[in-house]
Order: structure tokens, then sequence, then C-alpha cells
């Protein structure tokens, strides 16, 4: 039987503990703050964004709800903060899975349905 490795208890600066959340939630806030000022830095006042090469497209960052969220979210494991980390890159460099497609057309329901029909 394969013995389990034990992390370390700092990974780039990010508690691995779960019950260190709130560590990793001021890391997250922090290093998200950076981005977007790093971002605006380099691109003016108004370019909070990366440039994804494989769809060819900028992608917004704000923060606003999906800035809380980003940092909410990726507090519940160490993981997910590190992605944070490196965010930028990410998004850069994100390529689609080979055989999947990268769009799906959400499911319609409740009002989106209503909102669909056309009148006849």
């Amino acid at each position: 039987m394969e013995e389990k490795q034990e992390l370390p208890e700092f990974i780039q600066g990010l508690a691995t503990k779960k019950s260190e959340s709130k560590q990793r939630r001021n890391v997250v806030e922090k290093e998200y703050l950076n981005l977007l000022d790093r971002l605006a830095k380099k691109n003016g006042k108004n370019g909070k964004f990366v440039h994804n090469d494989f769809l060819n497209v900028k992608v917004w960052f704000v923060m606003r709800e999906g800035g809380l969220e980003a940092r909410n979210r990726s507090t519940f494991n160490w993981q997910s903060s590190y992605a944070i980390l490196h965010l930028e890159t990410i998004v850069k460099k994100a390529v689609a899975k080979m055989g999947e497609p990268i769009y799906i057309k959400p499911k319609e329901s409740g009002k989106q349905k209503e909102h669909n029909k056309t009148i006849e």
C-alpha cells in the first residue's frame, strides 16, 4: 500500500490546512488587487484584462461580484487559492481540452424559456 505524502504547512505563502481559510482569503484578496493594479498599469487605467491567445479574446477582471466570489470560493482549499496566485498566466495560456467543445450553450429554464419564445 502506498504511503500518503504529507503536505507542507505552507505552499508559496498559502496555508494548506483546511482551517486556514481566513489566511488564504487575505492572501487571495491582496493578490487579486495586485493583479488588477498590475493590469491597469500595463494596459492603461481601464485595461484590466488578459489576452487569451487560443481564443484571441480579452478576458476582463473586475473587483465586483466576480472578484469577491473568486476571493471567497478560492479559500475553501489551498489549490484554488494557489490558482488565484497564477490567474493571469492561467487565463493567458488556457486552451481547449482535446475533443471537448470550447463553448456549450446553457440549458434554458424558467424565465429564459419565456424570453426566448418566438411570437407566432
